[in-house]
């Protein structure tokens, strides 16, 4: 009985067939397998941390290297920004000092208050009248630049009177071309001005068109015509001349298959942006005697029509050298013959006979 209760009291050993001896508990076996689930989930909580903190520091660093980024883009946008504004600023300088009409020389149709029409081409856009052009109140009155050369003329901007009288330039054309007669209002029209408001500056596109006189011309009415500064902007016009005209040195000309008077003529050539032929040269003498066989008359643009024996051009320039046929001119014997034909020789250079005017004739345009 001792031993039994001896025995119920010890640890009892369980014993297997390969002798290993396994330690039991009054209540069973014990249950290692229980903190080694603890250790695993520890460990994998401890792996998952470690992972979260390692994503967490590459997001971060995801972040630091991406508002790096931004800031970098922010830095070059404004760079860019001022560069852009600095190009800007240069291409207006570039723009004022390109301006074409400041070598110019320019007319208008009168004087008031010496206001002369230079003021318009000063380079100066200062809108006190002071700085500005000023004519008469006109009936048409208009402000002619000439440029010297032939350009191919992209715009042309204006600067309105500031202290006064914004509206007078309403209704103003821009005309650009190469005929100077009746002081360039027949050129091509490049735009017509509506309105522009007091001491601004406004900018018209003219598209390359061709011109040696750009002409501002208030039709229709009599007004006072006041500009503060005007600019124009183009390229010298390499000698392309319109289809169907003929080249010689910086000029183009335009002959004609049909016959009309001297005055009918000239409005044609007119109408074309041109004038009737003036010849400056011989060797444009000798250019213009083979337009035409030998035995044709046709227009050219001198006249006397404005005083008997002053032989002027369309453009208001006097003769100088003349082509005459022997015993030529002769208006002054009594008929009025005041317009003068080229008359073609099948040998050079040709020769000028004056005649009456709405006698029928060709006639020659030119664009120089």
């Amino acid at each position: 009985m001792t031993e039994d209760n001896d025995s119920s009291t010890m640890n009892i050993l369980d014993i297997d067939d390969d002798m290993y001896v396994k330690p039991r508990t009054r209540h069973g076996f014990q249950h290692s397998d229980t903190g080694q689930h603890s250790r695993d989930e520890r460990d994998l909580l401890q792996t998952s941390n470690n992972n979260l903190t390692k994503e967490r520091d590459q997001l971060q660093t995801s972040y630091n290297n991406l508002t790096k980024e931004r800031d970098q883009l922010q830095t070059s946008y404004n760079n860019l920004i001022k560069e852009r504004d600095q190009h800007q600023r240069e291409i207006e300088k570039l723009k004022i000092k390109g301006n074409v009409a400041l070598n110019g020389v320019a007319t208008q149709s009168s004087l008031y208050n010496n206001r002369d029409a230079s003021d318009a081409i000063d380079g100066k856009r200062n809108t006190h009248y002071g700085s500005c052009t000023h004519t008469q109140k006109d009936r048409n009155p208009w402000w002619r630049v000439d440029l010297l050369n032939v350009y191919r003329i992209t715009d042309v901007t204006l600067t309105n009177r500031g202290d006064c009288c914004p509206e007078r330039l309403d209704g103003a054309e821009i005309r650009i071309g190469n005929s100077s007669e009746n002081n360039g209002i027949n050129n091509p029209r490049c735009a017509v001005i509506s309105h522009i408001p007091a001491g601004e500056t406004h900018t018209f596109q003219c598209n390359e068109m061709e011109g040696r006189y750009v002409v501002v011309v208030i039709p229709g009415r009599s007004e006072w015509l006041t500009l503060c500064e005007l600019e124009v902007h183009g390229t010298p016009a390499g000698r392309s001349c319109p289809e169907g005209w003929k080249t010689s040195g910086s000029s183009c000309y335009y002959t004609t298959t049909v016959i009309k008077t001297w005055e009918e003529s000239r409005k044609d050539c007119n109408e074309r942006g041109a004038h009737l032929v003036i010849i400056n040269s011989r060797e444009e003498q000798t250019f213009i005697n083979g337009l035409y066989g030998p035995g044709n008359e046709t227009w050219i643009g001198l006249t006397n029509v404005d005083t008997e024996g002053t032989w002027k051009w369309v453009d208001g320039t006097p003769l100088t050298t003349a082509y005459w046929k022997t015993g030529k001119p002769s208006s002054s014997l009594g008929a009025d013959q005041d317009c003068v034909a080229f008359f073609h020789h099948s040998s050079d250079p040709g020769e000028w006979n004056d005649e009456e005017c709405h006698k029928s004739n060709n006639w020659i345009c030119e664009i120089f």
